[in-house]
């Protein structure tokens, strides 16, 4: 099972690439899920079958301004 980072981490997406999430969907996904990787170059559709990877696109936001996550809910 996956570790959930100590950080969030954020990914931006623009429209386009939703679109191209959306029309690639089927060939990326595995048992209905796709698995993307993030890194300084930007988001990445992993090819479940060859592990290969296919740029899915880079967006930041215009003003540069750092996105303030919610603070976390404190559980019982």
């Amino acid at each position: 099972m996956s570790q959930i980072p100590e950080k969030p981490v954020f990914a931006f997406f623009s429209a386009d690439m939703a679109e191209t999430l959306v029309t690639y969907f089927r060939h990326y996904e595995k048992n209905g899920v796709v698995a993307l990787e993030l890194n300084r170059l930007g988001i990445w559709l992993v090819n479940p079958h060859d592990r290969t990877r296919q740029f899915l696109g880079k967006a930041v936001h215009d003003d540069d301004t750092p996105v303030i996550p919610p603070p976390r809910a404190k559980w019982m």
